[in-house]
C-alpha cells in the first residue's frame, strides 16, 4: 500500500503506518491481528464529520483497488471501526482504521471512536512514547508489559467464566506500565529486571490507589493542559490532553479490576 501510494501522489490515502500493539512490540503471542493506520485526506471524504459507515466502505474501495489483483473480494470486510484482510498463508488479519488527515505534522489526524466522537491521535508519538523508556530501560519493559497483558488476559477469561465480565483495555497496561517506570512505587523504581517483583509493584498500586489517581504523562503536553474531570478513573492519553482513555470506565469497572487485582 506504501508502494502505490509513493507512486499516486494525488491519491487520497496519505499514508500508512503500523500501529497498536504489534507495532509497538507489546503483543503477546496469542494475538492474531495487527493493526495499520491509514491517513486519509479529509476533505476527499467531506470533511472530520463524516458519516463513519461511509468513511469505511470508501477505504475498503481503497484496499481493494490497492490488493485486489491478489486477493478475493470476500478478503476484505468492514469490522469494527476498521477494514479487515484476511492473510490465508498465515491466518494474520490485518485491521486497517482510517485517520482523518488534515496535514498536521507528527502524523496527527482524527480517529472515530467507538462513541462517534473524533480524537486526536498520533501513532508516531504514541510509538516515541513507549520506545523513548524502552531506549533506558531495557527490553525487560516491554517484556513486562507483554507478560501483564497475558496476566490480564488470564483474569479476564476466568471472570468471563463467572459471569462477571471484567474491563481492561491493553492500552491501560501499557500506561500504567509506564506510569509505575516514571515514577516507581512506595519509594522504590519499577524492578524491571525482577518480573515477580514488578507485579507486585503493579498489583500494589492499583489495590493501595484504587485506580482512583490521575495518571498523566508530559511528554507531549505540559499537565496544565489536561481540564478537571470527575470520570471514574483518568489515564489521560500521552498525545492528547482531551482524551482520557478510560473515559467510559464506571465506578463499577474500576472496582471490578481493584478487587480481582488485590485477589
Amino acid at each position: 500500500l506504501e508502494t502505490y501510494i509513493a507512486s499516486h501522489p494525488d491519491y487520497d490515502l496519505v499514508k500508512m503506518r503500523g500501529s497498536g500493539s504489534v507495532a509497538k512490540h507489546t503483543a503477546i503471542k496469542t494475538s492474531s491481528d495487527t493493526d495499520l493506520a491509514a491517513y486519509v485526506r479529509a476533505s476527499a471524504v467531506g470533511g472530520l464529520q463524516v458519516n463513519e459507515a461511509q468513511l469505511l466502505n470508501w477505504l475498503l474501495e481503497r484496499c481493494k483497488e490497492v490488493f485486489g489483483k491478489t486477493k478475493d473480494a470476500e478478503d476484505f470486510k468492514i469490522s469494527h471501526h476498521a477494514v479487515g484482510i484476511t492473510m490465508h498463508g498465515t491466518g494474520l488479519k490485518i485491521d486497517v482504521a482510517p485517520v482523518l488527515y488534515e496535514g498536521e505534522p507528527d502524523d496527527r489526524g482524527h480517529l472515530v471512536t467507538q462513541s462517534g466522537d473524533r480524537v486526536l491521535t498520533s501513532v508516531t508519538q504514541h510509538l516515541e512514547f513507549l520506545n523513548s523508556r524502552g531506549r533506558v530501560a531495557g527490553p525487560e519493559l516491554k517484556e513486562l508489559i507483554r507478560l501483564f497483558k497475558q496476566f490480564i488476559r488470564r483474569i479476564k477469561d476466568e471472570s468471563a467464566v463467572t459471569g462477571q465480565e471484567l474491563r481492561f483495555k491493553s492500552f491501560l497496561v501499557e500506561l500504567l506500565v509506564a506510569h509505575l517506570y516514571d515514577h516507581g512505587w512506595n519509594g522504590e523504581p519499577l524492578a524491571t529486571k525482577n518480573y515477580p517483583r514488578a507485579f507486585e509493584q503493579i498489583l500494589g498500586y492499583i489495590v493501595t490507589t484504587g485506580l482512583k489517581q490521575p495518571i498523566i504523562f508530559t511528554d507531549f503536553y505540559a499537565t496544565s493542559q489536561v481540564q478537571h474531570s470527575y470520570d471514574a478513573m483518568q489515564v489521560w492519553d500521552p498525545v492528547n490532553p482531551d482524551n482520557n482513555v478510560v473515559r467510559a470506565y464506571t465506578d463499577y469497572d474500576r472496582q471490578r479490576i481493584v478487587d480481582r487485582c488485590s485477589q
